[in-house]
């Protein structure tokens, strides 16, 4: 729904098919009274789930103080499909096609779609930045501390230069893909929050994401005492943005039509992600216990040696690997597969067309 448009609407209600004039009123879409001084040579039916409505339209319509002379003016054509209410009416259609270009309607010229390459490129970008790049990021900062000790860059640990490389992506890529939207739909979006709410939970998520980096550049030095309330933040928002994020991209594959199989696959992904971060845990309880018995070869618990876990600020005499690095790198290559390939899964759905998708044998219902 635009607002201020003329919506005929070929409808499949009570086991019929029927075709009534409805106007697009800002949000809202009601019904013409009088459908019959606009419309015309009226015919509909219903074969085999295939709806048709065949109709001649007035070439003069005056609504809502809005005059539509079909004769002289050019308009944009929308197709639009969606579900109706229990009373007939219609919800908001997400699946639609716009004319690139206005046209006389008595002409018969070639109109293609309007590009949505803003869209796609919203879309992958969302889904690279908060199932790829952001999961990928919290995973190494959360259970990599203590791995790869001996192998530092500029004096700063390897898992660091991980998560700062992922969180920065994650960062731009967001960044970019909000700009994308705005653009393309010049400003906020047309849709309800009760009809979808993804705008809205991903401009939150979008808003934590924003202030993430400068929390981090402002934060307090290691050894200040209000540096465990900067770290329990930067955990909570991070945190915040990556669940709200993820939540709206659930949103998002039902406001871009895309096949109901993508909801299982993010379902299967969150399920994992869930999993796997659990046996995470179990395995850096059990490490700890074994550094706590184990003793190095100067007689110091290994518990101690890795007791510095700031990247910035390394024990500079005893810098060895927690237990279970071996296990952690395995579940690493794991998890760092299974994410990136739902993210390539996702956007080949999203940028490739159904005849694309067809070739791949992918069918969308």
């Amino acid at each position: 729904m635009q607002g201020d448009d003329l919506v005929p609407a070929c409808r499949h209600y009570n086991n019929e098919a029927s075709l009534v004039m409805t106007f697009n009123m800002g949000h809202s879409n009601v019904f013409v009274d009088d459908s019959e001084l606009y419309l015309s040579n009226v015919e509909t039916s219903l074969v085999d789930g295939n709806l048709l409505c065949r109709y001649s339209l007035a070439s003069r319509i005056e609504m809502n103080g809005l005059v539509f002379d079909l004769d002289n003016n050019t308009y944009h054509l929308e197709v639009a499909r969606g579900s109706l209410t229990s009373d007939g009416s219609l919800t908001y259609h997400d699946e639609r096609l716009v004319s690139n270009q206005a046209t006389l309607l008595e002409s018969f010229n070639n109109l293609e779609a309007s590009s949505d390459i803003f869209v796609v490129l919203h879309a992958s970008f969302m889904v690279a930045a908060w199932v790829g790049a952001a999961s990928s990021g919290i995973f190494i900062a959360r259970y990599f501390k203590q791995t790869w000790k001996n192998y530092k860059t500029c004096n700063i640990d390897q898992w660091f230069h991980c998560h700062r490389f992922f969180m920065i992506l994650t960062w731009s890529l967001t960044m970019v893909a909000f700009g994308l939207i705005l653009w393309h739909v010049n400003g906020w979006t047309k849709i309800p929050a009760d009809t979808n709410p993804h705008a809205y939970i991903g401009v939150v998520s979008i808003g934590l994401c924003f202030i993430q980096p400068f929390m981090a550049v402002f934060r307090c030095g290691p050894k200040h005492p209000r540096r465990p309330v900067f770290n329990w933040l930067h955990w909570g928002v991070g945190n915040a943005a990556q669940i709200l994020g993820i939540t709206a991209i659930f949103y998002g594959l039902e406001l871009y039509g895309l096949p109901r199989w993508t909801w299982w696959l993010m379902i299967v992904f969150v399920g994992v992600h869930c999993v796997l971060h659990i046996v995470m845990s179990i395995g850096e309880c059990v490490s700890d216990s074994k550094a706590k018995r184990q003793v190095s070869g100067d007689g110091m618990p290994l518990s101690e040696l890795n007791g510095s876990r700031d990247m910035l600020q390394p024990h500079k005499d005893y810098i060895v690997d927690a237990p279970g690095g071996t296990f952690r790198k395995v579940v690493l290559a794991l998890y760092l597969a299974l994410v990136w390939l739902v993210v390539a899964a996702l956007i080949v759905v999203i940028a490739a067309d159904e005849e694309q998708l067809e070739e791949l044998g992918v069918n969308i219902p």
